[in-house]
């Protein structure tokens, strides 16, 4: 059955209640939300208008509200315990997404509408059994999130994000354009940095060693993959290990590869998409560019600069294959310029040095099955097929960094 959250002494802090699904009646719902609209605005009661993750509600609060609730419960001559727990937590928190964005097993969540809500954890979407009882409820509970992310929608506007103070981005959908629907896409928990990925033999130590050098020097790493949170993961630990003290500048709509002290991320908002943001990174001076997952004409911008006006980074694309990556590239490339594919296609493999490509596999087993030097062709470095074993070709770039000083391991390639 329905729990009510434990009452501390006055003054104190309650815990947040939590959600149990129960079979709702939308319209004695809608009745109690009304008294207690009713009862805030004479200051029986008060009502928050935003909400964080981390947020609690005081026990007074919820006892005015709990009173005035089941008052209203009387007199529809209603007797469902249920009912009086979903409008507490919908009138005092975020309803069913309340204990849900406190739980960071939940990587993900999404609400596609009052009675159906998804949450991702270990990779797995699953339905997560709560229900608002009113798309009007689910629009207040977006509201209240973005509003405790410091985030005024315009009036009238169709969509709206934002980033919570965990990091979680937040986006949504009004019911101007079908919704409401709400977005949580949580940073990664706990993610592996490069021993640890070497550990769960995403990679071998060598393929690390090499990475994490063109990284340093500022090589153009491309990484391909056929998932986005498997090249997420790996971009995060090369910027850990790769990037130290430098000044990077991520382009990334999920706010994944944030929470680093030397990492601005740039995120999508009203008038600016992915290729206005790439442009703006670039007067941010930084030391590194990242574009973590390249989709459109941003790519050109990427690309080009890191063949001249920055010193590196790296650049994510959704592929297979390195042939289908650099292909894809191209594509995205040519939705800014207008030239011959040929010309297109060249452009692309001068502004890139390395190539790594990322499989997940249907098991959930990620690797890195192939390295590539790009120097005009593709010229296989490392190999992850039948185990990681090296080529040995050396990148001409290598070969500069050890004539330069830089301190390079050339026995990775032996």
């Amino acid at each position: 059955p329905p729990v009510r959250p434990t009452p501390v002494a006055q003054g104190g802090a309650a815990a947040t209640p939590t959600y149990v699904p129960a079979p709702v009646d939308e319209s004695a719902a809608g009745q109690l939300h009304g008294r207690l609209a009713e009862a805030a605005a004479r200051g029986a009661v008060v009502l928050p208008t935003s909400h964080a993750p981390g947020q609690r509600i005081d026990d007074l609060s919820w006892k005015r509200a709990e009173q005035v609730a089941r008052e209203a419960l009387v007199e529809t001559g209603q007797d469902d315990e249920g009912l009086v727990l979903q409008v507490l937590a919908e009138a005092l928190a975020v309803g069913p997404l309340t204990s849900m964005v406190e739980d960071a097993a939940n990587q993900r969540i999404f609400v596609n509408g009052a009675g159906a809500i998804f949450v991702t954890r270990n990779g797995s979407t699953q339905a997560a059994g709560g229900r608002f009882s009113s798309a009007a409820q689910t629009t207040t509970a977006a509201l209240r999130l973005l509003a405790g992310a410091g985030a005024t929608p315009a009036n009238g506007a169709p969509f709206a994000d934002a980033h919570l103070a965990d990091g979680t981005r937040l986006h949504v959908a009004f019911a101007s354009v079908g919704g409401p629907y709400i977005t949580l896409d949580r940073p990664a928990a706990g993610a592996r940095d490069l021993d640890a990925l070497v550990g769960a033999e995403v990679l071998s130590r060598n393929m690390a060693t090499f990475l994490r050098h063109a990284v340093e020097i500022g090589r153009a790493v491309i990484v391909s993959s056929n998932d986005l949170e498997a090249r997420l993961e790996l971009i995060g630990a090369l910027l850990d290990e790769g990037a130290g003290d430098l000044r990077v500048v991520v382009v990334e709509g999920g706010g994944r590869l944030g929470g680093r002290a030397n990492v601005a991320t740039l995120c999508g908002g009203p008038g600016a998409d992915n290729r206005t943001l790439v442009q703006q990174a670039l007067k941010m001076r930084p030391d590194r560019l990242v574009v973590a997952d390249a989709r459109g004409p941003e790519t050109f911008d990427a690309v080009s600069a890191m063949a001249g006006g920055v010193n590196g980074g790296i650049i994510g694309v959704d592929a297979e294959s390195p042939e289908d990556a650099l292909a894809r590239m191209a594509r995205h490339a040519s939705l800014a310029i207008n030239a011959a594919p040929d010309r297109i296609d060249a452009i692309v493999r001068d502004g890139a040095d390395v190539l790594v490509q990322l499989l997940r596999y249907a098991d959930g087993r990620s690797c890195v099955t192939q390295v590539f030097d790009v120097d005009g062709d593709l010229h296989e470095v490392f190999t992850g097929h039948g185990g990681f074993r090296s080529t040995g070709h050396v990148p001409r770039w290598f070969t500069n960094a050890q004539n330069l000083g830089h301190a390079v391991d050339p026995g990775i390639f032996r």
